[in-house]
């Protein structure tokens, strides 16, 4: 049975191959980002291999936002089952990479 997932930060690096391996197995995937223009070309190459994945520019720092995000996920996708918190920065200030890193995973 076909389950929803969301994968912040899976339009690339691990997030990217998380939400590969979500769709390739049936799941409905919504993949967070905060690059557009990544995230518009890694969900249109995986629609043109025929998997049902939705594109979301969402800043997992910001908590208005990735409640929306996941408030048109589930009007659109349905109920979600699967909760995947890939966003991350390996090179930052220490505020910025704690917003992404840490607060970007418990405000989904």
């Amino acid at each position: 049975m076909s389950k929803v997932a969301v994968v912040s930060g899976g339009a690339s690096g691990i997030g990217a191959a998380i939400s590969r391996r979500l769709a390739r197995r049936g799941d409905k995937v919504a993949i967070l980002d905060l690059s557009s223009d990544v995230l518009k070309q890694y969900v249109s190459t995986l629609q043109n291999e025929g998997f049902d994945v939705r594109g979301y520019q969402v800043d997992v720092t910001d908590r208005a936002a990735v409640w929306e995000a996941v408030g048109s996920v589930r009007k659109e996708l349905g109920p979600i089952d699967i909760v995947v918190t890939s966003a991350g920065i390996e090179e930052a200030g220490y505020i910025t990479g704690q917003q992404i890193n840490v607060n970007g995973g418990i405000y989904m």
